[in-house]
């Protein structure tokens, strides 16, 4: 069987209808505690279908909806708690209907299903899980990475549903010594599937404490045209906390104010190799990646770069947060966001030509099938004239923007980072 495919389509109050269910096919084992791991049959494959209601959604019925391609004459369907727990943010199934740890003592669901009145009996018949308990003992506290250093910068995602992701500044010791500023770039999707009218972007930003998870306010922009005015406003739709076990692993847990009731935790993986980020008081410079962070025109402020010089990956990488040419009218349907790449990056190279790419399909902070899509759009210089100051030369030739093209002038987004040479 493939193509797995599924939704919330009715639930409480506080769940969104259609909401997308997180699926993983394919898999052969996951774990259950630090000991046991639940294993797929011979020949037989686990697919794991994450119910992400709400945090603080209330009890009552949900109705799922599950689709898939291929035959089968029978299923095995075990009910599990997702835990998280250990130094690298392990994700763990705890089976909680039927209590079972061999999926060889499940009962098999027979496809197609006829008999309503005996999948109840096999479901009554089922021993659920009262009084278990499961070893996550020798796991450990996770790691913490001191949030006050400007090498957590870069470019974050969740693998799973790659084609979405996030752009990370941290302004170190901005606010004083040992409390900085984290300014995020979160580029995703509305819950709906689409085209270019279902991007969305919101931008976070909040204090950093040196030896604390970040607390971080979720803004949303909208009423602006590609590269021209009216300015526009942020706007508060949510409450979020950041915090990384790692320089290379984080995690992001969300909850919206909007009415949408979007709750959530989000692992993060860094999409780059580690620059100068430090698990001690070491803070090592480099004058390439110092170029990275937040950039945008003045005159039209309330769009903008984000970009990410990244000489070990020999890769410029930049998410471009705007809105469709006429998209002052469309509210959230006319934000746009492209993402822009050089082919090889030369350490010391100052003007770098790039590839823009525009990316629709997705569903926010969910996998889908088929995956978003990228395709390239345009292409563009973009050039570094100093620590403070670029251009963007772009020629657009297809998307949301195609046809347009000129030049940027750009400025930096809050000082120049330690290390950054012109």
């Amino acid at each position: 069987m493939s193509n797995f495919a599924g939704t919330i389509i009715a639930g409480p109050a506080g769940v969104a209808p259609n909401t997308p269910l997180s699926i993983i096919s394919g898999v052969t084992s996951v774990p259950i505690d630090a000991t046991t791991n639940l294993v797929a049959e011979p020949g037989m494959q686990l697919v794991i279908v994450d119910f992400q209601a709400p945090k603080d959604a209330p009890f009552g019925t949900y109705t799922l909806k599950l689709q898939f391609s291929g035959t089968a004459s029978s299923i095995k369907v075990v009910f599990a708690a997702k835990v998280t727990a250990g130094a690298n943010a392990q994700s763990y199934y705890v089976p909680i209907f039927p209590c079972v740890t061999d999926f060889a003592n499940v009962p098999p669901i027979t496809l197609p299903l006829s008999n309503v009145s005996g999948l109840i009996q096999l479901i009554v018949s089922a021993q659920g899980c009262t009084g278990k308990n499961y070893n996550f003992s020798g796991l450990g506290p996770a790691p913490s990475v001191d949030m006050n250093q400007q090498g957590l910068t870069g470019s974050w995602y969740e693998p799973t549903t790659s084609g979405q992701g996030f752009e990370l500044e941290v302004f170190p010791d901005l606010n004083a010594p040992g409390n900085g500023l984290a300014f995020v770039s979160w580029f995703t999707y509305d819950t709906v599937v689409g085209g270019a009218e279902r991007q969305r972007w919101y931008t976070l930003s909040g204090s950093v404490t040196s030896g604390q998870p970040a607390s971080l306010t979720i803004y949303q922009n909208t009423g602006g045209n590609f590269n021209a005015l009216p300015k526009t406003t942020a706007t508060p739709v949510g409450t979020a906390t950041l915090s990384f076990d790692s320089c290379v692993s984080g995690l992001l847990s969300y909850r919206f104010t909007d009415g949408s009731g979007r709750t959530g935790d989000i692992p993060l993986t860094r999409l780059t190799k580690n620059e100068t980020c430090s698990t001690t008081s070491a803070r090592p410079t480099n004058a390439d990646f110092a170029l990275s962070g937040n950039w945008y025109v003045p005159a039209t402020d309330g769009q903008g770069f984000t970009i990410e010089v990244n000489p070990d990956s020999n890769i410029v990488f930049f998410a471009w947060y705007t809105y469709s040419p006429n998209g002052a009218s469309a509210g959230p349907a006319g934000q746009r966001w492209y993402t822009g790449q050089s082919a090889a990056f030369a350490p010391g190279t100052r003007s770098i030509p790039v590839t823009l790419y525009e990316t629709t399909g997705g569903a926010f902070d969910a996998v889908t099938n088929p995956a978003p899509r990228t395709v390239a759009v345009g292409s563009g210089t973009l050039a570094f004239q100093g620590c403070g100051s670029a251009t963007l030369s772009y020629n657009f030739t297809g998307g949301s923007s195609s046809g347009a093209s000129g030049t940027l002038t750009l400025s930096r987004v809050g000082p120049v980072p330690r290390g950054c040479t012109p």
